[in-house]
């Protein structure tokens, strides 16, 4: 809603009933008291209403575009959030990190290095005191989250909802006074990951309850701690519109939208898409990174029609385009991004995100970012490297030799890995031939759908990786290399 129009006047003559206030009364007086319409305040986010208590305003922007232009406030001075999403020790995807002082100390000098200033982290943990100590002792803020289960039925589950109201209210309780922590994140495309697990017409009924939940626990955190802002991240999908306008309208408490987007024809139409339904809220990119993996119609593929896994060069290019034109480029309209994400992790494929691999060497990405981040000596001199191997279905329970295409002189270390696709168990056997750059494979027996990987790296920390689909099947010989 953008204003609101009083009708003013004593003319009106429409009655719809006999009763008249007196005997002689013509018109319906609908007149305001002077008195009343100088008391009527404007909207809190009025131009010339001073907000520095607030830890988000907007401000004015070109006076020919209808989107306000926000800024976000930490600490009393203006704060652009440059994020990486944190995700060691946040569960088996993540490779079960054990976080220690020594590790996470060294995670957040690096991170800062990067020149970000703020990290992601997705759900309560063990890990809670020792990350909030060492994101204060490096200068980091921490956008602290609350997964919820999207197989979770947020009508009838009332016990589970019910504990997860409890979990939010203690942890907030308990990390009010930190302040390291800036942003409560309620939700992680919980909203839209429900299609998976329920149907139309419960479904939207469904999402509707988890809004009022989300809208509820974000008026409950600001009960418990009035300095924080309080955001819930939504999956840039093909539904985000109606996602956008569904909060807008029924999870006012919000203070800013996250929304997670990878491909470059979405993130690209982001800033318009929150410009038509947001209305008066900024929002947050709370995750990009790579090209994504899940979208048919975005997706790029192989030669065996599987989501191609793009080199870490192309990656940090895509990283670079991202930042530059649709999060930082639209500063004003977002309050900042986060990366994602810091360690490698088991989705999509075993390195297709990650900013350092799963021993904590740097990859592409690494550097890309800390270019757009303000390095500008921060150049990558790499080339991009390929595997080269089977081509075609490959009979089981065989061996086979693939080879690093345009292997990078200063990467004279190699590791070799096979890894089951989906399930990422890891299969075979693998000899390492001449330096490291040819392996022979033993392909498993059972068929199915496996991905060889090379991890090249130097004495520097760096690492660049590659991966390749393979097809077992019984029956089918190789058809080259």
């Amino acid at each position: 809603m953008k204003a609101i129009v009083f009708f003013n006047s004593g003319q009106d003559k429409n009655w719809i009933t006999d009763w008249r206030p007196t005997a002689d009364t013509k018109t319906i007086d609908w007149r305001i008291d002077g008195k009343i319409l100088s008391q009527l305040k404007r909207s809190p986010l009025s131009a010339d209403e001073d907000h520095s208590g607030s830890p988000v305003h907007w401000v004015e922007g070109d006076p020919v575009e209808p989107r306000r232009k926000y800024q976000l406030h930490v600490d009393g001075k203006p704060f652009y959030i440059k994020g990486v999403a944190y995700n060691p020790g946040h569960g088996w995807e993540s490779g079960f990190n054990v976080l220690t002082r020594k590790s996470v100390r060294k995670d957040f000098s690096e991170i800062s290095e990067l020149g970000a200033n703020t990290i992601r982290r997705y759900h309560p943990s063990s890990y809670d005191d020792l990350i909030l100590e060492m994101a204060a002792e490096k200068g980091l803020k921490v956008i602290y989250g609350f997964w919820f289960d999207p197989k979770v039925d947020y009508i009838k589950d009332t016990l589970k909802v019910k504990a997860y109201y409890e979990l939010v209210e203690k942890v907030v309780r308990k990390y009010k006074n930190n302040k390291s922590i800036i942003i409560w994140n309620v939700g992680n495309e919980t909203g839209s990951l429900l299609k998976h697990h329920f149907h139309q017409p419960y479904l939207a009924e469904l999402r509707l309850a988890y809004i009022r939940m989300v809208d509820s626990m974000a008026r409950r955190i600001h009960e418990i701690d009035k300095g924080s802002l309080v955001t819930s991240s939504l999956e840039h999908s093909r539904h985000i519109s109606g996602e956008l306008n569904y909060l807008r309208q029924m999870a006012t408490s919000l203070d800013v939208i996250g929304i997670n987007s990878y491909y470059t024809e979405q993130v690209g139409a982001l800033d318009s898409l929150c410009a038509k339904f947001l209305g008066d809220k900024a929002y947050l990119v709370t995750e990009f990174g790579p090209e994504g993996y899940w979208d048919l119609l975005y997706n790029r593929f192989d030669y065996e029609g599987f989501p191609r896994d793009e080199d870490d060069l192309a990656d940090a290019d895509h990283v670079t385009n991202i930042w530059k034109n649709y999060v930082g480029g639209k500063k004003g309209g977002n309050i900042g991004g986060v990366a994602f994400c810091w360690r490698e992790r088991f989705e999509g494929s075993a390195n297709w995100f990650g900013i350092t691999d799963q021993r904590g060497r740097k990859k592409a990405s690494y550097y890309a970012l800390k270019k757009v981040w303000g390095d500008s000596t921060a150049n990558i001199h790499w080339k991009s490297m390929h595997l080269i191997g089977p081509y075609s279905m490959v009979k089981s329970d065989q061996r086979y030799i693939f080879r690093v295409q345009n292997a990078n002189q200063q990467f004279d270390r190699y590791e070799w890995k096979v890894f089951s696709e989906g399930t990422f168990r890891k299969i075979g056997s693998v000899r390492v031939l001449g330096k490291g750059e040819l392996a022979e494979i033993s392909v498993p027996a059972l068929p199915g759908k496996y991905r060889v990987y090379v991890y090249a790296y130097d004495k520097s920390g760096n690492v660049i990786t590659a991966s390749r689909h393979i097809t077992v099947i019984k029956g089918v010989f190789n058809q080259g290399i």
